[in-house]
């Protein structure tokens, strides 16, 4: 097992700041836009072929309006959803995270639990605002928590 010698640096407790932050979801954004560039292919071929049924048997094509929209955006926020919890809870970060080297843990320094996450994400992604209120608050803490840590109880 590798022990750390007497005086290499360490990095336990050292709080990521606000560019490292910025630049990991940048990379998790470009991944998940890779992913939901797919994801859209695949749905629009299911949609046409389900469109062309609906058109063969009544005879008109649904109306589909303002569904398509909330489809989309739903489908949107569930892979992002889907995305930060998993990997939150499972190994702690994302991918994003591992390039950046940063990591999210709990009180204890463990991986948060799927109610931190959720609440993160939540605080983080959902209500934009606070997602963006919340992240100048990296620059006026101490241990560089922003809002959606300190409501999730991570770091």
């Amino acid at each position: 097992m590798y022990s750390r010698r007497k005086n290499e640096p360490s990095l336990r407790d050292h709080y990521a700041g606000f560019v490292t932050r910025l630049m990991a979801v940048i990379i998790d954004a470009l991944i998940l836009a890779f992913i939901l560039a797919i994801s859209n292919i695949l749905w629009s071929v299911i949609f046409e072929n389900a469109n062309s049924l609906w058109q063969m048997a009544i005879g008109r094509p649904p109306s589909t309006t303002g569904w398509s929209v909330l489809f989309v955006i739903l489908v949107t926020y569930f892979t992002f959803g889907i995305y930060y919890i998993f990997l939150w809870t499972a190994i702690g970060t994302t991918i994003g995270g591992i390039i950046m080297g940063t990591k999210v843990v709990n009180e204890k320094g463990r991986h948060p639990s799927i109610l931190q996450a959720l609440i993160r994400f939540a605080a983080e992604f959902l209500i934009p605002v606070l997602g963006a209120f919340g992240a100048i608050w990296i620059f006026f803490s101490r241990r560089r928590r922003a809002l959606f840590d300190r409501l999730a109880g991570t770091f």
